[in-house]
């Protein structure tokens, strides 16, 4: 709906003579703030419309200086269903100056229009908002209106009321539609003989995201973008926050990317199958085995009698495409194009002469019939911009990782802290188990090699050798900066938890100098005046904490929050007042202050280069790196005790709640799972022949004791799901290859069958045969066995029956150190011994025999021996030769 000509002009006029009548008080404004005054126009606040709010954006300049112009930029947003009524904002401030912590707290939670009747500036808006819109503001009080403060430096109360109109009454309507309460730290700009040392320690770890080790290409490179590169919550510190007061606490798992790499080989294996392995009967990927019909051909896939159907032998590619990695495409004469690198021929788009649509045949060097010769002078076509390259995950992730690095080899090396790797959650260790084996394996750990971990050593983009320069950038930045600092989230720490923790540290390679703790925990109060930072320990003695103050860093950590609610100025300013009143507590007192924000903190590019101003500009503060250790607090501050307290809710009020760790996922459950895990990793290692595959498997698992887990337990059990599912699947696939077996001795040598589906080798297996029952004993056990990929091996070894039935064998597979690997499948034995009676059934079989051949030969006569006997009549059937005289 469009606004009537004349409402514009009338609300002009009512804008002009609310902005006078407001200079006018403006001009009676004190000369001081405790002299005779003439009040301003009161504005009585009455409840808030819902949904209209006042944000203070910029405060120009951030530290305002009495005696100078200063300017206040904000917005009345109306985040209501209809339109608002706002005629002008106002600001005001309270005459009584806040100069305590503890009255700053309390100005933020007191009733709304109370003790603010100083009139600082006023600006015309509206004099409608419509609905869902915003309208600025521009407020510039006056050198004069703060020249009369006789402080160097004060605190102001603040509030920026935006005020409604009523139709027909023109001038100011004592009433704000909503009201901002804020603060304005003001200064003299005059040298401060002893300013308050200000020290921030930014942790900057990887974020509670699952994806940071997922397998996807694209899951994986979005979830590395967010962590690293631009607009991620590091890369903002670093960018918008260049204060000289910055440390920065570094996790180093944020500059080596990590993922489970496939298990593969990483080199031909050498001298193939070992002896005794056995080609598997599966097919082998590329060739047809014997029986089985050629590409082309139909086939009924059936198990071999006494083997288990194992479904495809190999990955089978999306839409029946070849299992080699090979892509097959046409050529535009429909010849086929075999290889990995194949790619599609794409034929030119033909011309539309027409422009209907048609497509012309023609050559479009030959001119048709009754065609204009062509202009030589015509432009030609201009030439299609080569396509971008796209750029892998791998160099994509590389690249975001390389600026990140690049940044840090630009601070001081005073400012660089290192955190352990992966940043291990050191209290909940220390309060779950009394066992430290699991802390001094997490300490001992050293960062990963960023090369092979972002995907497995895979080559750079054409032209480039980014993996190697990064590889080195890395290396040469872990040189630098301190190792020798913990950082536990202990909000109660004992003198207990910290000799272990110095004990346990020494496996970094670093002595423990130094531990970062809430300020609590050797003031028993967060009420207690800032003193130092920097306090050395009674017990255990030669251990400094760095005592970080739980107020700031809790308003640091919600300025997010506060900056999205009420403006980054208005963020900033609570900020650089809680400074100013920590300074004015003991301003003749050397002191220091560290502000930690917790892990995992994101605030916006504005909040932090407005407050990098701020710090800069504020003369109260002297911006240095935290120097703890080395005996750094002995001497100057006095050795305390550990109290076990930590940040009071109660005496920090709401702000309190952004100083919650939240609860580890790392219960005793948990601990338990995670422990077995690294087991089975630790057992596939030594089995394993020819892959780094299980190196990643086991990198990618330390993420799972990080810190960053803390109070996100759904996040944290999808983390490390891929590499439980990795080390299952490995497992698996080594296992015995089932059947029956018939036993026909009193003791004799069976054979067993270990099939290995991996597509690396493995040794030293150990094979252990275990009987359902006593009726067959196993005498001994096979040696440890060694297969090569794809491939199986027989293994013998001796077995006694004792009495006939039928049993089954498991054969147990596992690592050297006792990782269970395969199914243990079940082998059935049909024992039957052969006893005693098979030698009566031999002996009687041999009589059988003796006796038939006995009889045979008895009762057959051989014709040579009748041949030779009598005839009848005396006469022989022999000749006989006559001797008498012839």
């Amino acid at each position: 709906m469009r606004t009537p000509a004349r409402r514009p002009a009338w609300a002009a006029r009512t804008r002009a003579a609310a902005c006078a009548v407001l200079a006018a008080a403006l001009v009676l404004a004190p000369a001081a703030a405790g002299g005779a005054v003439t009040s301003a126009p009161r504005y009585a606040a009455h409840p808030p419309v819902p949904g209209l709010r006042v944000v203070l954006d910029d405060v120009e300049p951030t530290v305002p200086r009495i005696g100078e112009e200063v300017v206040l930029r904000g917005r009345v947003v109306n985040g209501t269903g209809t339109q608002q009524r706002v005629g002008h904002v106002s600001v005001e401030a309270s005459w009584s100056l806040l100069t305590t912590r503890g009255g700053l707290a309390e100005w933020f939670t007191a009733e709304v229009g109370s003790g603010t009747e100083w009139l600082l500036g006023v600006d015309a808006v509206g004099p409608v908002v419509a609905a869902g819109s915003e309208v600025p503001f521009t407020v510039r009080v006056p050198g004069s209106t703060l020249g009369g403060l006789t402080e160097d430096r004060a605190v102001l109360g603040l509030e920026i009321h935006a005020h409604d109109q009523e139709d027909g009454l023109p001038g100011l309507v004592t009433a704000a539609a909503s009201t901002l309460r804020t603060v304005l730290a003001v200064d003299r700009g005059e040298e401060v003989a002893t300013p308050l040392g200000a020290s921030w320690l930014v942790p900057l770890t990887l974020p509670p995201d699952p994806d940071l080790t997922a397998d996807d290409d694209e899951l994986w490179r979005a979830a590395w973008e967010r962590a690293t590169g631009e607009g991620s919550p590091a890369r903002t510190w670093l960018e918008a926050f260049t204060s000289p007061g910055a440390t920065w606490v570094v996790d180093p798992a944020l500059l080596t990317p990590v993922r489970p790499d496939a298990l593969t080989a990483v080199g031909p294996e050498e001298g193939g199958p070992t002896e005794g392995d056995e080609p598997d009967d599966g097919p082998t990927e590329g060739q047809p085995t014997e029986g089985q019909p050629t590409e082309g051909q139909p086939t009924e896939g059936q198990p071999t009698e006494g083997e288990p159907a194992e479904g495809t032998t190999g990955d089978e590619e999306p839409g029946g495409g070849s299992t080699d990695g090979s892509r097959q495409t046409s050529a535009p004469d429909g010849a086929a194009v075999t290889g990995a690198g194949a790619a599609p021929t794409v034929a030119p788009p033909p011309e539309d002469a027409d422009g209907d649509g048609s497509t012309s045949t023609a050559s479009p060097t030959t001119p048709g019939p009754g065609s204009p010769p062509e202009d030589p002078a015509s432009p030609t076509a201009e030439p299609t911009p080569p396509l971008p390259v796209p750029v892998s995950a791998e160099q994509a992730v590389r690249d975001g990782v390389g600026e990140l690095t690049d940044r840090l080899l630009g601070l001081d090396e005073a400012q660089l802290w290192w955190l352990p790797p992966t940043d291990p959650d050191l209290a909940a260790l220390l309060s779950r188990t009394e066992d430290d084996g699991t802390l001094r394996e997490l300490l001992g750990t050293t960062p990963g090699d960023p090369g092979p971990a972002t995907g497995s050593g895979a080559p750079d983009e054409p032209g480039g050798d980014g993996a190697t320069d990064l590889a080195e950038g890395v290396a040469e930045l872990l040189d630098r900066g301190r190792t020798d600092v913990a950082w536990p989230l202990l909000t109660g720490a004992s003198a207990g938890d910290l000799e272990r923790l110095r004990s346990v540290w020494a496996t970094t390679g670093s002595p423990l100098s130094a531990v970062v703790l809430p300020r609590e925990s050797v003031t028993g109060s967060s009420l207690p005046p800032v003193s130092s930072a920097v306090v050395p320990l009674a017990t255990p003695s030669g251990l400094d904490v760095v005592a970080t103050d739980s107020r700031a860093s809790a308003l640091l950590a919600a300025s997010a929050e506060e900056g999205a609610a009420h403006g980054t100025g208005a963020a900033v300013q609570h900020l650089l007042a809680d400074t100013l009143t920590a300074y004015q507590q003991d301003p003749d007192l050397p002191r220091s202050l560290v502000i930690a924000p917790p892990r995992g903190t994101v605030l916006t590019p504005a909040v932090l280069e407005e407050l990098d101003d701020g710090v800069r500009d504020a003369p109260w503060l002297s911006p240095a790196p935290v120097a703890a250790g080395g005996g750094t607090g002995a001497g100057a501050t006095p050795p305390s005790t550990l109290t076990g307290a930590g940040p009071d809710g109660g005496q920090l009020g709401e702000s309190a709640a952004y100083l919650d760790p939240g609860v580890s996922p790392l219960d005793d459950a948990a601990l338990r799972s995670l422990a077995t895990l690294r087991g089975h990793l630790d057992g596939l290692r030594e089995v394993l022949v020819g892959t780094t595959a299980v190196d990643s498997w086991d990198r990618a698992l330390t993420q799972a004791w990080s810190t960053r887990w803390r109070g996100e337990p759904d996040a944290w059990g999808e983390s490390w799901r891929p590499v439980r599912a990795a080390s299952s699947q490995a497992r698996a696939a080594l296992h015995v290859n089932p059947g029956t077996v018939n036993f026909l001795a009193d003791q004799g040598l069976m054979r067993v069958t270990i099939v290995n589906t991996l597509p690396v080798a493995v040794q030293d297996v150990r094979v252990r045969l275990v009987s359902s029952s006593s009726i067959l004993q196993i005498v001994d056990q096979p040696d440890p066995l060694t297969i090569g990929g794809d491939s199986r091996a027989t293994v013998t070894f001796s077995a006694r029956a004792v009495t006939r039935g039928e049993t089954t064998v498991t054969a147990q597979l596992t690592a050297p150190n006792g990782t269970s690997l395969g199914d243990n499948a079940p082998v059935e034995v049909r024992v039957q011994p052969t006893g005693v009676w098979i030698y009566w059934v031999l002996g009687g079989v041999a009589g059988v025999v003796l006796a038939l051949g006995l009889a045979r030969s008895l009762r057959s006569t051989p014709r040579a021996v009748l041949a030779g006997t009598h005839r009848p009549g005396g006469t022989t059937s022999a000749t006989s030769t006559s001797t008498g005289p012839a």
